[in-house]
């Protein structure tokens, strides 16, 4: 009950104060208004511009946030490599228990080579990769497809050979190896 009683208080003051009689003011000169770092949206909210990388380059994520310390748990991994002058075409599934299938052909690998791969996804922040790797389709290019389901969801990531970062490539290979 007081803090109501304090904001009628208050509140009877300030029209009273207002009511009284009180010089003029003065006007005062206005500065002009300094520009918004950020514009309207077409809803009325704000909108920020964030500049995106350059074609093959990977956004990296915080280097010593404790979330990249422990491998990237997975329960599949889809990969795809298809053209090239050689006109290639790969698949591979791999589970998190090491069993895979590359081309019809079975197999497993053993717990580090999956922890490896799961060290490399971590690494590289999969799920919150940022970056453009895809352009024109071009003769003897090869094409990367790179899906992995785990337990916070899944997300697919499509790249080209000459747009594919190095950090990516990298990952590529251990899985080419996988089943060779």
């Amino acid at each position: 009950m007081r803090p109501m009683l304090r904001s009628v208080f208050l509140l009877s003051a300030l029209l009273l104060a207002a009511c009284a009689g009180s010089p003029t003011p003065t006007p005062t000169p206005t500065a002009e208004p300094t520009p918004e770092p950020f514009e309207s949206d077409a809803f009325g909210g704000l909108s920020l511009t964030i500049p995106m990388p350059m074609p093959g380059t990977l956004v990296p994520p915080l280097r010593g946030d404790p979330r990249f310390a422990d491998p990237l748990p997975f329960d599949e991994i889809s990969f795809t490599q298809v053209g090239g002058a050689a006109n290639v075409q790969m698949t591979l599934v791999l589970a998190a228990d090491g069993t895979y299938t590359r081309d019809d052909e079975t197999g497993t690998i053993a717990p580090e080579q999956v922890d490896a791969i799961a060290r490399r996804l971590r690494a590289i922040d999969f799920f919150n990769l940022e970056g453009i790797f895809t352009g024109p389709v071009r003769a003897d290019t090869l094409y990367y497809s790179l899906t992995v389901d785990g337990p916070d969801g899944s997300r697919t990531i499509d790249t080209q050979d000459d747009l594919t970062p190095p950090e990516l490539l990298e990952l590529f290979r251990l899985l080419g190896e996988i089943g060779q």
